[in-house]
């Protein structure tokens, strides 16, 4: 389980990351469904800027800078006004039967990206139902954290540049890897 935050939050507060110019993208491993602990998310609440966190040392494998119930009940409203609205707007219907969060699914192999001050959270899965993920977070080389407090499988310390690859790279290295294997 992970509580409602922002991963830019963390990486200021924590990791010394001078600007929110960083982003997550997660790579579904297994199918993710509604019923077996999907990532929750709450729809443009990144325009809100670094939110007032604390320091959450108990529900969470490690230390994560948390946000209050206040805070996101006001951020879920607001994301369900702009859903409402915007649906409004096209087709006339008044619907009162909106939420303000999201739980995107998919199958192995989705992926998803989201800005680093995105307010999320994870529930726990208790399905026999396993939902792996895979999170590479990506900020620009200029943009790297400063602070080394957390241990590093947590807070990487490689900060090489991506390097680009020719669009057919990994079919290329699936032939090359098929063959010597045969």
């Amino acid at each position: 389980m992970w509580q409602w935050h922002q991963d830019y939050g963390t990486w200021a507060r924590d990791d010394g990351m001078p600007e929110p110019r960083a982003m997550n993208i997660a790579v579904f491993l297994d199918a993710v469904m509604p019923i077996n602990g999907p990532l929750f998310l709450i729809p443009k609440s990144h325009r809100q800027g670094v939110l007032d966190a604390g320091h959450d040392k108990l529900t969470t494998s490690y230390p994560l800078w948390t946000l209050d119930n206040e805070t996101v009940a006001r951020l879920a409203a607001q994301a369900a006004d702009d859903v409402a609205d915007s649906v409004d707007r096209a087709d006339g219907v008044d619907r009162t039967d909106r939420v303000g969060i999201v739980a995107p699914a998919g199958n192995p192999g989705s992926v998803l990206m989201f800005h680093g001050n995105l307010v999320h959270a994870s529930p726990p899965n208790i399905t026999p139902y396993p939902r792996k993920i895979v999170y590479l977070t990506l900020c620009a080389v200029s943009n790297h954290i400063t602070k080394f407090t957390r241990p590093e499988w947590i807070a990487h310390r490689d900060f090489t540049p991506i390097k680009p690859v020719g669009d057919d790279a990994l079919y290329e290295y699936a032939r090359v890897h098929r063959v010597a294997a045969e």
